[in-house]
């Protein structure tokens, strides 16, 4: 703030401005910047603030037209000639267009380490491998950077992502023979969970999680009529809320699940009351199943499962990690699940064939 001593009063508004914009991309929503601006004109009239005029409209065009390629010519010219790889997934909007986020990955020399830094976000009219594989050319060669430097492309396990004819790997690979794919390892681990889940276990399992939440999703009587139960139950604490599971994330039901256990006797004491006053079917329903002792024990087994999945889950998502630690996590997964779902007298010792 020195600095704008030796400043004209109209450039210390403009770094001022300059300042806001900043903090409004990176922390809030634009909308935001009306109410900031007259707090800083309100509470600073002692100073160049009360020349502020920055609100939403003004804010948007700085970012898009400024801000947005300033920072995006920093970032080629930092790649520069480096190699690169790139991390792609699709997604809808709030408006429900579907459009294409693009994360770059490579050896920055300003900062002598290996970056991730968010590229663009491609909107899509074409939503097959083709459309996606044009999108993304049409972005790398916008900004300036060349495709034959792509070394690597990370991908969900969608099969237009991966498909092995007509995937978007197979039409970059045909172009660029190094390119190396490295698949998401979370959304292996995802989709492994949930197929084994619905070929293995029984189907009362899912039931018993989504009617539970539903039973007081909707309802403030019930909920109130559980929390006195609760209360009574266990010397007036208050239950905690029993968890939604996500239904495009499985492993989100690990959550779910647990809170289920914890209070397990308390729904259990609740439907059976329910099923007696409110004749309800669903409570019937809800009130065999918590008294059916293979209801539980099917429960316990997928929390255990699944906080092991969730565990490694959390690793793979961090920033800075140990490859080496994420590979034993990996091998102690495996072997966890191993000795969980095998019978002792099928194993077999390698060692001494």
């Amino acid at each position: 703030m020195d600095s704008f001593a030796s400043s004209s009063p109209r450039n210390v508004v403009a770094e001022t401005e300059a300042f806001l914009v900043l903090y409004i991309a990176e922390h809030s929503a634009v909308q935001s910047v009306d109410h900031l601006t007259e707090l800083c004109r309100a509470r600073f009239k002692d100073s160049h603030a009360t020349a502020l005029k920055l609100h939403r409209s003004k804010c948007t065009a700085i970012i898009n037209n400024v801000l947005g390629p300033h920072f995006v010519s920093e970032l080629v010219a930092d790649v520069g000639e480096s190699p690169f790889s790139l991390l792609i997934d699709e997604s809808n909007d709030i408006s429900v267009i579907k459009v294409l986020g693009i994360v770059i990955r490579y050896f920055s020399a300003k900062r002598k380490q290996i970056v991730s830094r968010f590229l663009s976000a491609v909107e899509l009219e074409d939503f097959t491998a083709d459309g996606i594989v044009s999108a993304l050319k049409n972005c790398i060669a916008t900004l300036g950077l060349d495709l034959k430097k792509l070394t690597g492309i990370g991908t969900d396990n969608a099969s237009v992502m991966i498909g092995r004819n007509n995937g978007v790997y197979a039409k970059l690979k045909s172009e660029i023979p190094h390119l190396v794919l490295v698949r998401c390892v979370c959304h292996s681990l995802i989709l492994a969970v949930s197929r084994a889940y619905e070929q293995s276990l029984p189907k009362f399992l899912d039931f018993i999680v989504k009617e539970t939440y539903n039973w007081f999703s909707q309802s403030a009587g019930r909920q109130i009529t559980y929390k006195k139960l609760f209360a009574a139950i266990n010397d007036g604490e208050e239950p905690q809320k029993i968890l939604r599971a996500c239904a495009t994330r499985w492993i989100s039901v690990e959550p779910a699940v647990r809170r289920i256990l914890q209070q397990w006797l308390e729904l259990k004491t609740l439907f059976v009351v329910a099923r007696e006053n409110e004749r309800c079917y669903m409570a019937d329903q809800l009130y065999r199943l918590y008294c059916d002792p293979q209801s539980r024990a099917f429960l316990i087994f997928v929390k255990n499962v699944l906080s092991q999945v969730q565990a490694v889950n959390k690793t793979f998502q961090g920033n800075n990690v140990d490859p080496t630690k994420l590979i034993d996590g990996l091998i102690r997964l495996v072997t966890s699940l191993g000795c969980s779902v095998t019978l002792p007298t099928a194993q077999v010792d390698y060692l001494k064939r």
